[in-house]
């Protein structure tokens, strides 16, 4: 027998096996398929959803996400696109608003916006904005406080307008009015040209806040406010008495029942120097010159001083000033600060100069510093005007501001010097003391190609009445700046 022909027989017969198997399966798979597709022709809906929601995966994928904002943190009625055309319109409304063109803003952010409401910055300040018939408008902005009075009747969230949240246990609204009117009326001013009103106690009978940069007390006498103290020095306590406050709103006056006490004798009477105003040691002043030496101090005892306090020549050279004078016309509480000025003249031949003051409690007791020493002034008087142009020489190459002219109460004219070319310049004024920083914005100048401007600014109402106040430039492209400061008068 061969035995290659039955291998190759049993060969042929294996292959045919496998064959025929293979068929079968075959057969199998074509009838499932058959079967689904009759599924899916009788509900097509389930395969097409399948599909998308396939294809969705994908996308998905391949994206990130195809909601880059959460839904929860979009705005009622808006969505991702129609915040993105917002921005446009509300570039467009500001520039309307401000008399601009969009590409002048150098900043402009929103940070905020609910679909009918904005809140964002621009430039230097910030801005709000509503929505009004399809169309945003500018509600308010810059850098002063909110007008509150706009934001409640324009409908905007509290919480986009925190400023305008009454807190605890404040005034209601109608208070809020009320006071403000009265503080309106007293300084003279309309009550939109506050750029800060804050009211932080109230009993419905009295009430203590914050206006501008100083405080006020008000009280309510047959149910109309009306202004009782306010500013930056202590208040009057004979009045505080006299209308009743509650002593844990006027901590200043003991017990809010009597003047404040002198304490002298019982307390510490005692002063701590905090700057040189006006003319530091060694200012160059020419011979004969009357000036106004200016020192700031601070009550660092227990006794509060009043009218009956003086400032009293020690020794040294008097220059002509008083033997004494009134410290302060008010009271200056422990922890407060004062402005002490004396007006003195140079003497007529050049030399080093200095006068030593201290300071008398109503007892005639005299007092000084904590150091024990007395505050003084020290100049170097000089033959004539040209060589006193050395105290501008030193700081030449520096960006500086010159007093041209006051018109008291009304504006002030300065030059600049020593900025950039053509730099843009904003100008704030405030209270004397603070370098202008945090004022109020009255203006905004550009410098010529020699990085100089010359300009006049309109000194704002809450200012009126300072004897000095402070001015400052500042560049918020370059980042240049000066300051100083100028008598009212």
């Amino acid at each position: 027998m061969n035995t290659r022909n039955l291998s190759t027989k049993k060969y042929i017969a294996l292959s045919l096996l496998v064959l025929v198997i293979i068929g079968l399966v075959g057969c199998k798979t074509l009838e499932i398929r058959a079967a689904e597709a009759k599924t899916a022709d009788a509900n097509p809906s389930e395969t097409s959803s399948i599909e998308i929601e396939d294809n969705q995966s994908a996308m998905e994928s391949e994206s990130g996400s195809m909601n880059p904002i959460p839904e929860d943190q979009l705005p009622s009625g808006s969505d991702e696109t129609s915040i993105l055309n917002d921005e446009d319109a509300i570039r467009e409304a500001l520039a309307a608003y401000h008399g601009m063109e969009e590409s002048e803003f150098y900043h402009f952010e929103v940070k905020q916006n609910t679909g009918s409401h904005a809140r964002g910055g621009v430039d230097n300040g910030y801005f709000l904005a509503a929505k009004v018939n399809g169309q945003w408008v500018h509600v308010d902005g810059g850098q002063k406080a909110p007008n509150c009075n706009a934001v409640a009747r324009y409908g905007f969230p509290s919480f986009m307008v925190p400023e305008c949240e009454l807190p605890a246990g404040s005034s209601t609204d109608s208070d809020a009015d009320a006071i403000r009117a009265a503080l309106a009326s007293h300084f003279g001013m309309d009550e939109s040209e506050f750029y800060r009103f804050e009211i932080k106690q109230n009993t419905g009978s009295h009430a203590l806040g914050g206006v501008d940069n100083g405080y006020f007390l008000v009280a309510k006498v047959d149910d109309q406010w009306i202004f009782v103290a306010g500013g930056q020095s202590a208040p009057d306590c004979n009045k505080v008495a006299r209308y009743g406050f509650p002593a844990s709103m006027v901590p200043w006056c003991a017990a809010a029942g009597s003047d404040a006490p002198d304490c002298p004798g019982s307390g510490t009477t005692v002063a701590t120097f905090i700057e040189d105003v006006s003319y530091p040691d060694g200012t160059k002043v020419p011979a004969g010159e009357n000036f106004t030496k200016i020192w700031r101090i601070k009550n660092v005892g227990t006794c509060t001083w009043n009218s009956d306090y003086q400032l009293i020549f020690d020794s040294g050279y008097a220059m002509s000033g008083p033997a004494h004078q009134q410290l302060t016309d008010s009271h200056v509480a422990p922890g407060e600060t004062l402005y002490v000025s004396v007006e003195l003249i140079a003497p007529d031949k050049p030399g080093t100069y200095q006068g030593n003051w201290r300071f008398q409690d109503p007892n005639g007791d005299t007092f000084g510093l904590t150091t024990g020493n007395p505050i003084w002034v020290e100049i170097k008087v000089v033959r004539d005007k040209s060589d006193q142009a050395e105290n501008a020489s030193s700081n030449a190459d520096y960006p500086n501001i010159r007093i041209i002219d006051v018109d008291q109460n009304k504006d002030v004219t300065i030059t600049s010097a020593n900025f950039p070319p053509n730099d843009i310049l904003n100008v704030f004024l405030n209270y004397n003391g603070t370098k202008g920083i945090d004022g109020i914005l009255v203006g905004t100048s550009m410098t010529d190609a020699n990085g100089e401007l010359t300009d006049i600014y309109t000194i704002p109402a809450y200012l009126r009445g300072q004897t000095i106040i402070a001015i400052r430039l500042e560049s918020p492209t370059s980042g240049y700046y000066a300051y100083d400061w100028f008598f009212n008068e």
